[in-house]
């Protein structure tokens, strides 16, 4: 053959080739080259097969730069251009047809690969150089390495550069571009169809291509576009596209997926992977098998599949198919493998350190080749519906008929794959040995859904992901079918419809190809089993993923706990289930949320691994099909999406044959797993502030769980609307929700912490039924209800459930809703039923309580109280509650997020306890999914002492006038007696346990509500004729309560409504008449409360005898003792107020007249008979208050109890002359502090730091108009002072672990209000009184302690209108006296016996 044969110079043509650099070509290389091709033709496509090396490569080369040089073509240049790239089409297709037949065309072993054939075909479809600088080296080193034919000779490329480049041209001028333009034919461009999905790259680069030619922006890319569109055209008419469908056929690897599909629909099985041993030969080939499926989408990707002939349908549905079955047994394979990771982690762990990184390594890049195969696969069938779509050959069943074959083909796989995953060997070196091969293969009505989770992976999310969006389009079909043809469907509901085929070219109904798809597998329990699967792992994946600095605190959801008396998917149970003999759903959360722990190459370890992977690594995948691994976003997705699909296509579908279906198809075992999602997801998200989960997870995670929670929710809400679930599946559900009105429960128990999806599912299916049995439901469960608090109180389990700890406000709030569908009888027996709870309870208010007792106690009293405000009409603040905390905080009706701004709305409304709650949260146990909220309210609490408690009429006149079923007297003794909750943060309480701030938060929550309910409720017949008699009320908390029902009697705006409440109760009107007005003149005087005043002080004194030693703590005064001694001499000391007791200028009642009267002319007296009983209770309740500060030194130091009682007298007699108050001995004090222990100055400063001016209602309570008693002029009545003051007396002990006499501050309270009162009257005492110098005496050695340095100021106003400034000589003789007295006392009593450390 000549050296220029066919006129070629071919040695200068292949010269730059050979240079493998492109850089040298110019235009006129380009036109060169193709003209070489042009005359070449016969040469390149018929020739000896010794030159088939150099030709292909030659090829390859040529082909790859003809491509990336398009854009500089002129358009006169195209079509030569085109006709030599045709004639390299041609031979590049006849390689790839030869190499998919087996045949021989070359004798070396350097033919190039289908792959590196593909590249320039696709090059020249693309106008686009495809191969690598790579690829380019060494197929000019296969170039120059092959035989050469003899015409071409080799040479330096620089040898004869001169002779073969062409002079330079010059830049062509305007006129040589006007003649080219008149010359070439003008050509017409269509858009191009995209063959591939919208997101491939290269149909969007063609589309985008022709829309620049059309507005003519562009020559170049003109040119571009006429390149590619007769090259296409070239190709379409060389065959291409059969040519490349049968390569495909043949790849060695996809043919055996090609046989296994052709098996399956030939009914011969569906083959996956059924063990550890087939799984891992999959997993090994799995190179070889990205090559193949990758192939595939690059031949199938060229626009050249058109014509669609049955012919070629019929072989791109077998190719499309082959793939996803490829995928699904790849996923199947990736699922198996991390059961067996996760079951036995040990495989790896013997090896060594290197072995175990390069195993690492290997897993690693083998999850890298499965991820490409599913979204090879998955991204091949887009693209052959795509084209099947746009096809005008192709009708619209045929797209419809592919997408049912692939539909088949994955809900088929995903089906085995569960049952092979459940099935799966504990121990991965046996094989499944005795077990039926057919029960492996082809599936079982048993999952073991705990070991399917451990290897539920990124890969078969994918594949369920895209089956239901191709399900999806299918039964859009049906639906439009349905309602065309719903006459025809309605004929003949019953009838038996036969299913579509899988054939692709047969003509089929929507509903034939619907039933098929529905025939491959349980579509209910599948489904089911994906979205719990999916769920559960998504919060796995999100807890382990997430390392909290001191362990995960974050799960308070029962994602561990599944019962087996809850959950059996099994139909049937064989004793020789060795392997799978383990509960159902019994642990399966115990390894979700703590796996074992995997060497670096396990499957687990590397989900963890590439979790932790810089961003970097996984960035090129943030739009892939598949999931990024270890991640629960794509888990969580999928879930949402399987019930967004069941309540839109299966639920809300108007042909009959799915409603049989899904009626047909739902069983129990859903009920369990759905009612199992609901719980776990309310208690997951209900207890954090959003609504949605922990906001430490991020924004993103969030929405995505309320997405999920909105699916869930609209899916269980249509389940329940449209009648689908028969009563024994409703009764299923409630059961197994714990919320079941019917259960045969025999504990007559209630559950109390039930949230908002779980309360929606109750509301309605409560809702739903006939009257009858909506009541009985309701009184069944308030009976439960109430029995659940009272027992909880009175006999406490030893261990609270997490979920029945406490009752949270939501369900309160339905229990309200669900009371008011009763009719007016049963609402009068919940009424005196808990009524009943309440005074049952009140007996053990006075032995120790747990926190759990005093919340269940409060919750019941919060029940009755709304009961007694509202029990004939819910008020409209109930209705919103319940409506925003079922519907909105659900994301049912809509997304979370939809405040203008995009913050997240209030995930629940409520009456707040804003004070208690406020407290709860600063102080009390920091537990991010705690109950929220803790403390709550569920009316509005208005306080108007101008008017008559608002109570409702008809459960005023239940509660007074049924005296067969609830004694009235007996519920207000109760009330009574719960008032002494507060002696329970008393240390005469013996408790196991200390009292925790949630406990002493509860005791004020309890107290609060009780006096509300005092405050509101009338006294009793027995209660009134007590107050009546002459000897009075000396019970402390009947004391208390009488402090405000005293007065009353006397107020004409409650007279009248008392009068009509004791009638109601059975007195007569006289008798009742007579008894208010012996009440209010029996109490509404001076001298009664100066006796009661005395009572209390001499009850309250004997229990400290000496008040020079340390009290005991058993003798330390109670709250409720402190706080009514406190009330009842402020009381005393507002009524001595001179303006009170002006005579009225108005004209007013007798009764007020004779008061002033009584009380102005011996007020002086009644006030010097009570001042040595003050000045006693100053003693003891300043003894008390020292000891209490003592016993705290001794608690607090280390270690705890290590001083003696001698060591504490000293410490006493140090304190009681080291304030540095007093400026006459404050250098003393000085140099005494200093030589105390640090923990002891440091209590000290604890316990002087905060003042009486911290309580702001002590003033306002002092300085104010008189509370308790009605002030002349019949304007103001002020029992409200009394109740903000004991409000608030319990939150004084929020910084305390339990209750402490002193440093709670309210003992400082009551020191000031004594010294206050002492201070007012002892300067009307004559000068040489005993009681003047008995005050003296009781005064002075305050001004000196430490432990009083918050009273000096009080104190000290008080002696000097006494015994002068302190600069008087009486004055500092006192001092001083009292400071020599204690430091012999020192000196004689403890050099001797006590260390000099303290001295």
């Amino acid at each position: 053959m000549a050296a220029n044969s066919g006129g070629v110079e071919w040695a200068s043509i292949v010269k730059p080739i050979l240079a493998a650099s492109y850089g040298s070509f110019n235009k006129s290389d380009v036109l060169e080259l193709v003209k070489a091709i042009n005359r070449s033709e016969s040469e390149l496509l018929n020739h000896e097969d010794e030159y088939e090396t150099f030709y292909t490569a030659f090829a390859a080369l040529a082909a790859d730069y003809i491509s990336s040089s398009a854009s500089t073509l002129c358009k006169s240049q195209v079509g030569v251009v085109c006709q030599a790239c045709r004639i390299l089409l041609q031979y590049l297709l006849s390689h790839l047809q030869a190499q998919s037949t087996g045949e021989t065309v070359a004798t070396t072993g350097a033919m190039l690969s289908p792959k590196q054939l593909l590249l320039p075909i696709r090059a020249l479809c693309s106008a686009e150089g495809m191969l690598q600088r790579a690829d380019q080296i060494s197929l000019t080193a296969i170039m120059k390495n092959a035989k050469l034919p003899a015409h071409i000779k080799t040479s330096t490329p620089g040898e004869k550069e001169v002779s073969v480049k062409e002079p330079k041209r010059s830049r062509s001028d305007l006129s040589a571009s006007i003649l080219e333009q008149l010359t070439t034919p003008l050509h017409d461009f269509v858009v191009p169809r995209p063959q591939l999905p919208e997101s491939s790259e290269l149909p969007a680069n063609k589309v985008m291509e022709s829309n620049n030619l059309s507005t003519g922006a562009d020559p170049g890319q003109d040119t571009k576009n006429l390149f590619i569109q007769k090259n296409v055209a070239s190709l379409q008419a060389l065959r291409a596209g059969h040519i490349l469908i049968d390569m495909c056929l043949n790849l060695p690897h996809l043919t055996r997926y090609i046989h296994k599909y052709r098996d399956a629909v030939a009914k011969k099985g569906f083959s996956l992977p059924a063990s550890h041993s087939e799984a891992t030969l999959v997993r090994h080939s799995l190179q070889a098998v990205v090559n193949d499926i990758s192939l595939t989408w690059s031949a199938l990707s060229l626009p050249v599949l058109e014509p669609l002939t049955p012919e070629k349908l019929e072989k791109l549905c077998v190719l499309t198919m082959s793939c996803l079955y490829c995928a699904v047994s790849n996923a199947t394979a990736s699922s198996l493998l991390g059961i067996s990771s996760a079951i036995s982690p040990k495989y790896t762990g013997t090896a060594s350190g290197a072995s175990a990184v390069k195993g690492g390594d290997d897993e690693g890049g083998a999850d890298s080749h499965a991820i490409t195969v599913v979204e090879k696969a998955l991204e091949i069938f887009s693209l052959v519906s795509g084209v099947i779509k746009i096809s005008t050959r192709a009708g619209g069943h045929i797209l419809q008929n592919h997408l049912l074959i692939g539909v088949w083909v994955l809900i088929t796989g995903l089906q085995m794959q569960l049952s092979a995953s459940s099935f799966l060997a504990a121990d991965k070196g046996k094989d499944e040995k005795g077990k039926s091969p057919n029960k492996l293969r082809e599936g079982s009505s048993r999952i073991n859904l705990m070991k399917v989770q451990q290897g539920f992976g990124v890969l078969s999310v994918a594949l369920a992901s895209h089956a239901l969006t191709m399900m999806s389009a299918l039964l859009d079909d049906l639906q439009v079918e349905t309602a065309c043809c719903q006459e025809s469907l309605n004929q003949g509901p019953e009838l038996e419809v036969e299913p579509a085929s899988l054939d692709i070219l047969s003509q089929f109904t929507a509903l034939q190809r619907v039933a098929k798809f529905l025939a491959a597998a349980p579509l209910n329990q599948l489904l089911f089993y994906l979205a719990t699967i999916s769920y559960r792992k998504a919060c796995t994946l999100k807890r382990i993923q997430k390392h909290p600095p001191e362990g995960d605190t974050f799960s308070t959801s029962d994602s561990t706990t599944y019962y087996e008396d809850d959950f059996s998917c099994s139909e049937e149970s064989s004793a020789d289930d060795d392997d799978d003999s383990e509960p159902i759903l019994g642990l399966w959360f115990e390894e979700t949320l703590a796996p074992p722990e995997t060497p670096p190459g396990s499957h687990v370890a590397q989900s963890a691994a590439d979790s932790q992977e810089g961003a970097g690594k996984n960035t090129d995948r943030a739009g892939s099909i598949v999931p990024e691994k270890g991640e629960p976003h794509g888990y969580i997705l999928l879930a949402s999406q399987i019930f967004q699909f069941m309540n839109k296509y299966l639920l809300s579908s108007e042909s009959p044959f799915i409603v049989r279906y899904i009626q047909g198809g739902l069983a129990e075992q859903q009920m369990v797993i759905l009612a199992a999602i609901i719980r776990d997801l309310d208690r997951e998200t209900a207890r954090t502030e959003t609504g949605t989960i922990s906001v430490y997870f991020g924004a993103v995670l969030g929405n995505l769980y309320s997405e999920f929670s909105q699916a869930l929710t609209r899916y269980t809400h249509n389940l329940l609307a449209r009648n689908i679930l028969t009563e024994s599946l409703q009764g299923t559900l409630l059961n197994h929700l714990c919320v079941s009105p019917w259960s045969q429960d025999t504990s007559n128990t209630w559950p109390l912490q039930v949230y908002p999806r779980t309360l929606a599912v109750l509301a309605q299916v409560l809702l739903l039924k006939s009257q009858q049995e909506k009541e009985a439901a309701c009184i069944s469960i308030w009976h439960r209800l109430v029995n659940t608090l009272v027992e909880n109180v009175c006999n406490p389990p030893n261990t609270f459930e997490v979920e029945n700890e406490d009752l949270n406000v939501e369900h309160a709030q339905l229990l309200l809703f669900l009371f008011h569908a009763l009719n007016l009888m049963q609402k009068k027996s919940v009424l005196l039923l808990t009524a009943g709870g309440v005074i049952r309870c009140s007996e053990i208010v006075n032995q120790p309580m747990r926190d759990s007792q005093l919340l269940h106690l409060s919750r019941l009293l919060l029940l009755l109280e709304y009961l007694m405000k509202h029990l004939y009409d819910a008020p409209p603040a109930l209705l919103e509650q319940v409506q925003w905390n079922l519907f909105s905080a659900t994301s049912m009706v809509g997304d979370m997020s939809d405040n203008k701004d995009g913050s997240r709305v209030a995930s629940r409304i409520y009456c707040p306890w804003k004070e208690i709650e406020d407290n709860y949260r600063k102080y009390g146990p920091q537990d991010e999914f705690s109950m929220k909220p803790r403390f709550y309210s569920l009316t509005v609490a208005e306080i108007n002492n101008q008017d008559t408690p608002k109570l409702d009429g008809l459960a005023c006149n239940f509660i007074l006038g049924t005296p067969d079923k609830l004694k009235y007297p007996l519920l207000i003794d109760a009330l009574i007696e719960i008032l002494n909750v507060t002696s329970q943060c008393s240390p005469s309480i013996k408790r196991g346990e200390k009292l925790s701030f949630t406990g002493l938060c509860t005791i004020q929550y309890c107290f609060t509500i009780c006096w509300r309910l005092l405050l509101l409720l009338p006294p009793s017949t027995p209660y009134m004729d007590t107050l009546s008699e002459p000897q009075g009320i000396t019970y402390p908390p009947m004391l208390l309560h009488s402090l405000i029902w005293g007065p009353r009697s006397a107020y004409k705006t409650f007279t009248g409504w008392m009068k009509d409440c004791l009638v109601k109760q059975g007195m007569y009107t006289q008798y009742a008449e007579t008894l208010l007005k012996n009440v209010a003149k029996a109490v509404n005087n001076l001298k009664y409360d100066i006796g009661v005043a005395k009572g209390c002080i001499t009850a309250f004194r004997p229990q400290v005898q000496k008040s020079d030693s340390l009290v005991p703590k058993s003798n330390l005064p109670q709250l409720s003792d402190l706080y009514l001694l406190d009330a009842i001499i402020a009381k005393i000391q507002v009524l001595m107020d001179e303006g009170v007791l002006k005579p009225a200028t108005e004209t007013g009642d007798s009764t007020k007249s004779s008061q002033a009267t009584d009380v102005s002319p011996s007020s002086g007296d009644l006030a010097q008979d009570l001042l040595p009983h003050v000045l006693q209770l100053t003693e003891t309740i300043i003894a008390c208050s020292r000891s209490s500060l003592l016993y705290e030194m001794n608690e607090s130091s280390e270690p705890v109890g290590k001083y003696s009682l001698q060591d504490f007298q000293a410490f006493k007699e140090i304190l009681a002359i080291s304030s540095s108050r007093c400026n006459k001995t404050n250098s003393l004090a000085t140099a005494l502090m200093a030589l105390l222990p640090a923990g002891i100055r440091t209590i000290l400063e604890k316990w002087n730091e905060n003042g009486v001016t911290d309580f702001p209602w002590v003033s306002e309570f002092i300085l104010s108009e008189p509370p308790f008693i009605i002030s002349i002029n019949n304007k103001v009545h002020r029992e409200r002072d009394l109740f903000i003051k004991l409000v608030r007396i319990s939150h004084r002990i929020q910084c305390s672990s339990e209750y402490s006499f002193g440093n709670t501050g309210i003992g400082k309270v009551e020191r000031n209000i004594q010294l206050t009162f002492i201070g007012e009257h002892i300067t009307k005492c004559p000068d040489d009184s005993e009681l003047r110098k008995r005050a003296v005496d009781v005064l002075v050695p305050l001004t000196l302690d430490a432990c009083s340095e918050h009273l000096h100021s009080v104190v000290l106003r008080t002696l000097e209108r006494v015994i002068g400034d302190p600069e008087t000589d009486e004055h500092q003789k006192r001092v001083y006296y009292n400071v020599l007295e204690r430091t012999y006392y020192l000196l004689r009593s403890f050099t001797a016996q006590t260390s000099n450390q303290y001295l």
